[in-house]
């Protein structure tokens, strides 16, 4: 029990970490290239969360078109609410950090649960009742979220540096 415990407490480090590493990244491409999404649209930030709001930011002044973009924005999303679950828990008497109630909106199918929960909520899609699964960051989804964010930076990297470029 005390090892499965370290787990999940290394896991949620990780994964604090890996979403922490994402938005300095994108806040420093923001600060190098002078578009300060933050400023402008801080009621998206603070409303959607950073994913959404650079996305919309950085759509607008490097004109592009996330369709093409390889990433899987859901699985971005949910790194971000994962820390946040992870850091900011909401039981005192619990070990391991659940899943908000923000999940249940924009993620009904959460990627950072357990394999026992992800085969409840695939059998039973209609039926299933929403009942506080736990997170857990395993090796083979952090290494999927990692993965996504590579692809994001990826392909944003070059389009980062021609608008940086860019005749003004």
């Amino acid at each position: 029990m005390d090892a499965d415990t370290s787990v999940d407490v290394l896991g949620s480090l990780c994964i604090s970490m890996l979403s922490e590493s994402l938005k300095l990244y994108l806040n420093t491409w923001d600060k190098i290239i002078g578009t300060r999404c933050g400023a402008q649209l801080s009621a998206e930030f603070r409303n959607q969360g950073f994913i959404a709001g650079f996305k919309t930011c950085f759509g607008h002044y490097l004109r592009l078109d996330w369709d093409e973009c390889p990433s899987d924005f859901a699985i971005l999303e949910q790194i971000v609410l994962a820390r946040n679950d992870a850091q900011h828990a909401s039981r005192i008497d619990e070990m391991r950090p659940t899943l908000s109630d923000k999940w249940k909106q924009k993620h009904p199918r959460p990627i950072f649960i357990s394999d026992y929960e992800r085969d409840i909520f695939s059998e039973n899609d209609s039926e299933v009742t929403w009942n506080d699964p736990c997170l857990i960051v395993s090796r083979e989804n952090l290494e999927t979220a990692i993965g996504q964010v590579n692809l994001l930076a990826e392909w944003l990297e070059p389009k980062l540096h021609d608008f940086k470029h860019r005749p003004r």
